[in-house]
C-alpha cells in the first residue's frame, strides 16, 4: 500500500485536532510522502509513529528527515531511521534528522561515502544502531544542535561514525 499521499487534508479529517475520522491506520503500513518511504511502527489512541524506511531514490544529495509527515489525513511523528535505510548511497552528502528522532537503526548510513554533514535538530536520541554511520565521508561533520548534547552524542555514536568525524554544536 504504498502511495504519494503528501495531502494534509482530506475530507474525513477533523480540523479541529489533525486526526482522521473513524479511518484507522494500521501498524506497518507503508507509505510515500516527499523523498521518503515511510513506514507506521505505532498507531493507537490517535497517536501514530512512523519509521524512515528508505529513500524513493538514491540519487538525492540532501535528505531532511521531517518531525512529522501527514497520512490519510493523521498527523504521524517520525521517530526512527530504520537498518540499512540510506546504506551505501553514494551520492548523499547532507542529512538533516528531525527533532522527534530517537533512534537510528544498524548501518542506517553505513558507506555512504559521501556523507559530509549530519544535522541533528535538537534531537531526543537515545539509540544509535552499530555501524550507523562507518565508512563514511572523511572528517564528517556531526552537528547537534546545541553546546549541552555535544557529551552525550559523542557517548551515542562512539564507534558507530569514522574515527576522524567531528561533533559539534
Amino acid at each position: 500500500q504504498t502511495g504519494n499521499n503528501n495531502q494534509s487534508t482530506e475530507d474525513n479529517q477533523n480540523p479541529v485536532n489533525g486526526q482522521n475520522d473513524g479511518m484507522q491506520i494500521e501498524k506497518d503500513a507503508v507509505f510515500t510522502v516527499g523523498k521518503l518511504v515511510y513506514k507506521v511502527t505505532k498507531s493507537s489512541e490517535g497517536k501514530v509513529e512512523v519509521q524512515v524506511l528508505k529513500p524513493v531514490k538514491k540519487t538525492n544529495k540532501s535528505i531532511s528527515i521531517p518531525n512529522a509527515v501527514s497520512y490519510k489525513g493523521t498527523t504521524c511523528k517520525v521517530t526512527s531511521i530504520a537498518k540499512d535505510a540510506f546504506r551505501s548511497n553514494k551520492k548523499l552528502t547532507n542529512v538533516t534528522v528531525g527533532k522527534n528522532v530517537t533512534t537510528i537503526g544498524k548501518k542506517a548510513f553505513y558507506n555512504c561515502n559521501n556523507l559530509k554533514k549530519v544535522t541533528f535538530k535538537k534531537s531526543p536520541l537515545k539509540k544509535v544502531g552499530s555501524g550507523a554511520f562507518l565508512k563514511t565521508a572523511k572528517n564528517l561533520k556531526v552537528k547537534t544542535g546545541s553546546k549541552a548534547n555535544i557529551k552525550k552524542y559523542s557517548s551515542l555514536l562512539k564507534k558507530k561514525i569514522p574515527s576522524d568525524a567531528g561533533i559539534v554544536k
